[in-house]
Parts: structure tokens; C-alpha cells; sequence
């Protein structure tokens, strides 16, 4: 895993899929689609509710219909995030520092001073 952010930082997109087994997979945020979109790495996901809102919110990506089971829905979203590649960079680009926990002092303070 200490490895991980350089292999995605070569990357031109990543895939995070998450099946529907249980509802923790269901209602997952993985560290690894917020480590894709911390280095404006655009990604595609599967139908999960968490990511797919953050995917859909800052069209920084595609999201399947499905969990990542259908060949050819994985087709299909790699046909999409070629052909509109740019956008989704610049997208992706522009997120780098909302979804970074350094950055986030103030809505932790809130939350703290809220509960």
C-alpha cells in the first residue's frame, strides 16, 4: 500500500468496484477513489451510492450501471472516459484538494463543536 499512490499517479484513470455482498461494501468511500481524485486521476465506479454521488457531484469520472460484474458495462465506461477523457481530467484536476483531510479543519471543527 505505500506504493500505492505512485502506481496510481502513473495512471490515466482508475477502477474502483465494490459488489453489493453486504451494505458496508453497498455504502463504501474507498481510500482508493480519494487518492485517484487527490492526484486529478479521474475514475470509474461502479453504482455503489457514495461514490457514484461524489463521481456524479464533480463529473470527475464514470459510473456504471452495475457493480463492476458486466464486461461490457466496464466497456462501455472505458469507451466514455476516452472519448471525454480531457473533461474528466480537468474535473478531476480541479477536486485535488476537497477530498484531502488537511484541508478539512474546518468541517471537522464543525462537526466537533456540532455534536
Amino acid at each position: 500500500s505505500d506504493k500505492l499512490s505512485y502506481y496510481i499517479s502513473k495512471a490515466k484513470f482508475s477502477f474502483i468496484f465494490y459488489s453489493a455482498k453486504n451494505m458496508n461494501n453497498i455504502l463504501c468511500a474507498p481510500n482508493r477513489m480519494y487518492l485517484s481524485l487527490q492526484q486529478g486521476v479521474p475514475v470509474i465506479v461502479g453504482k455503489n451510492p457514495t461514490m457514484k454521488n461524489i463521481v456524479d457531484s464533480w463529473k470527475c469520472g464514470v459510473v456504471l450501471n452495475d457493480y463492476g460484474e458486466s464486461f461490457n458495462e466496464i466497456e462501455t465506461a472505458i469507451r466514455e472516459m476516452n472519448k471525454n477523457y480531457l473533461e474528466y481530467k480537468s474535473n478531476s484536476e480541479s477536486v485535488i484538494d476537497i477530498f484531502n483531510w488537511n484541508n478539512q479543519k474546518d468541517t471537522i471543527k464543525s462537526i466537533i463543536e456540532h455534536s
